[in-house]
């Protein structure tokens, strides 16, 4: 099936995004990109696999992604302030292009905007998708906000590659790779600061019973930095939660196992499609 995806700028209460959609139709899915990413970061094999994919009517799958607060070209928005605060931007979003509902998923940093969204707006998200994520932040990252306030950003550019990626990727310079290198390269460390420091503050785990939508967790088993115990404890708190693993890829494993990554997701949403 042919994918053609449109952009769009989208202007929401205090800066303008960049959405990327694709022309199909029904719920759309939103993909929420990691922290120094921006929407290209689903461009990689997920966006499209999903999109190409029909429903269980039969119809292509509309799929957006969009740029984050302090990311891609929202990255001359004013700085993120919270978890809270970017979930009120999908809020936003979703208000501004008359979507009514959505499936939703979010990686690492977008995983914890996803949490959030899916505990605010239980009347927008008909599913929600968690991956590599945690529901819970630790000091280790604001620290690394202040490793990057004091040495700037090139220092950050190996051992983030090192958590992002496996060994065998970061040598064989695949594409994923590059992209990402290429967007730690452009992001600015008033962002990169921002962005720590918001996930350090996250703190979501004693309120996932609180979501009532069918929840995908999804892990990957050589993960280093969000192990699948991290998304095991997450679904071990929401009530309508599946737990799958998947292998082949770090921290960044959409980039590394696109294909992996959709079928995931394809199975989690054709399920809830599926005729009871």
């Amino acid at each position: 099936m042919s994918v053609r995806i449109s952009e769009q700028e989208v202007r929401l209460d205090d800066h303008t995004t960049l959405a990327r959609e694709s022309n199909g139709s029904g719920i759309p899915l939103i993909l929420i990109h990691a922290l120094s990413m921006d929407s290209n970061f689903w461009m990689h094999g997920v966006f499209e696999r999903i999109a190409a994919a029909t429903s269980q009517d039969g119809v292509a799958r509309k799929v957006i992604a969009y740029d984050l607060r302090g990311h891609g070209r929202a990255a001359d928005a004013p700085p993120a302030a919270s978890a809270e605060q970017l979930a009120g931007d999908l809020r936003t979003f979703c208000l501004v292009k008359q979507l009514q509902q959505v499936d939703i998923a979010g990686i690492s940093y977008g995983g914890a905007v996803a949490q959030y969204f899916a505990i605010a707006s239980p009347d927008l998200v008909r599913s929600a998708t968690f991956i590599a994520t945690t529901a819970k932040g630790v000091p280790a990252f604001a620290e690394r906000a202040s490793m990057a306030e004091a040495q700037g950003m090139d220092a950050m550019m190996d051992p983030s590659m090192s958590r992002w990626f496996l060994r065998e990727n970061l040598d064989a310079d695949t594409a994923g790779v590059q992209y990402a290198r290429k967007q730690l390269r452009a992001t600015s460390v008033a962002n990169w600061a921002a962005a720590w420091r918001v996930l350090s503050r996250v703190d979501s785990l004693e309120r996932l019973g609180g979501i009532h939508a069918a929840v995908l967790c999804l892990a990957a088993k050589e993960d280093t930095s969000t192990p699948p115990a991290f998304l095991e404890r997450i679904a071990e708190r929401c009530p309508r939660a599946t737990l799958r693993v998947v292998e082949g890829g770090m921290h960044f494993f959409p980039l590394e196992v696109p294909e992996a990554t959709a079928v995931e997701l394809l199975a989690f949403l054709n399920g809830l499609e599926a005729p009871k």
